[in-house]
């Protein structure tokens, strides 16, 4: 008899974002600078469609909404209009960010609402070069 038990596959994991989230989410930011906020609604609604829905989706959904609404509504408060502008501040808050992802009590809403963040403060960190 084979003993077929021994060979169970693994399963492959995939990264989350996959490529083509990452793509849209770059473009989406672009939207968001420059106040295109019906692309960006539509790029939004590309990522919703493009992918599984899952948790982790959720959160990162979440978190680019929250984004275009600060952004548009002009919240002077809001974590998104006051990023630092020194480069050695921002690569801090990449550390941070991925800490959070990185946190086992973190939940998958969460990591996904910290990977936008994190997508968003290496698209800023660009623009400050």
């Amino acid at each position: 008899m084979h003993e077929n038990w021994r060979f169970k596959m693994k399963k492959k994991r995939r990264r989350f974002p996959s490529d083509e989230i990452l793509f849209l989410s770059k473009e989406y930011f672009n939207s968001i600078n420059n106040r295109n906020f019906a692309e960006a609604d539509r790029i939004i609604d590309k990522i919703k469609n493009t992918s599984t829905k899952s948790d982790r989706l959720n959160g990162f959904l979440s978190a680019l909404e929250g984004m275009r609404l600060s952004i548009y509504t002009n919240e002077k408060y809001a974590f998104i209009v006051q990023l630092p502008t020194v480069q050695k501040d921002v690569q801090k808050l990449k550390k941070d960010f991925n800490k959070k992802i990185r946190n086992p009590l973190s939940t998958n809403f969460d990591k996904g609402f910290f990977t936008a963040w994190l997508e968003y403060i290496e698209y800023y960190a660009k623009t400050l070069q």
